[in-house]
Formats: C-alpha cells, sequence, structure tokens
C-alpha cells in the first residue's frame, strides 16, 4: 500500500515535471556556456537528443573527483561519474565504452543535473565559480605533473 500511494504522488507530479523542461533545458545549456568559456571542455554529445535535465562534459586536465571536490567547497554539488556508477573510484565502464577512442573523457568527466527545482541563482553561481573552480584544479594538477 505504502508503495502505491508514493508511486500516485510522483505521477502527480509528472505533468508539472513535462511542464519545466523547457525552462530547466535554459538552464542546462547556461550551465554548458559557463564551462565551455573556462576552455578546453569537451560537451558529450551536445548534438544527438539527450535529456533537459543534465550536463556531461570531459574537462582537459583536470581529473573529475578532484572537480567535485572543488565544486563542493563552493557550495555546488555535482558528479564525475554516470549515474550509474557513483560511489566507485575508477573511471565509469560506460564512459570508458562510449568514449573508446578518448578514455581520459572518462576520468575528465563532469556531470551536472538540474531539475524543476533548480533555478536562475543556482546557475548564476555556478556561472560564477565554475571558470574559477576549473583554473584552480587545472593549475593544481599541471603543477603535480611537474
Amino acid at each position: 500500500v505504502l508503495a502505491a500511494v508514493g508511486f500516485g504522488a510522483a505521477a502527480a507530479t509528472v505533468a508539472e515535471r513535462l511542464a519545466a523542461q523547457p525552462r530547466v533545458a535554459a538552464l542546462r545549456d547556461r550551465v554548458e556556456r559557463a564551462l565551455l568559456a573556462a576552455g578546453e571542455v569537451s560537451p558529450s554529445l551536445r548534438d544527438d537528443p539527450r535529456v533537459a535535465t543534465v550536463s556531461h562534459v570531459a574537462v582537459h586536465g583536470c581529473d573529475g573527483a578532484e572537480l567535485v571536490a572543488s565544486f563542493d567547497l563552493e557550495g555546488v554539488a555535482l558528479s564525475s561519474r554516470a549515474a550509474c556508477s557513483s560511489g566507485r573510484a575508477e573511471p565509469s565502464e560506460s564512459l570508458l565504452r562510449l568514449f573508446a577512442d578518448a578514455p581520459w573523457r572518462a576520468s575528465a568527466a563532469l556531470r551536472v543535473s538540474l531539475g524543476p527545482e533548480t533555478d536562475e541563482g543556482d546557475v548564476a553561481r555556478f556561472e560564477r565559480v565554475a571558470p574559477e573552480v576549473i583554473a584552480r584544479v587545472r593549475g593544481a594538477q599541471r603543477r603535480t605533473k611537474r
């Protein structure tokens, strides 16, 4: 009974969540522009049909886990792994297969998830901190490779 009630509550929000998708897609596009402005960022499957709620990129010269930790210090929560491989330290198998010709992308991955709850302020904050965070992580990783 409890599961049926929960399913009913979730189903009741479907129309509202679907109606929000164009707004969420516009926010996702702003997130991607901020990431691209940081330079040396490769969007994944950007020209293919995709959901409005996820942006996935590979950030050249950065370890995804380092990026996640640095963004977390700025109050921004994201992921460096595919959702199906969260909690693992090694690169996602699905990303390694998807980018078999460029396996570095799996280690340099950054996944930003948005939803109807994401607002302009969230994205504005991301736009402010993203270039700084990426530059800081990239610089630190270059120094450790010397």
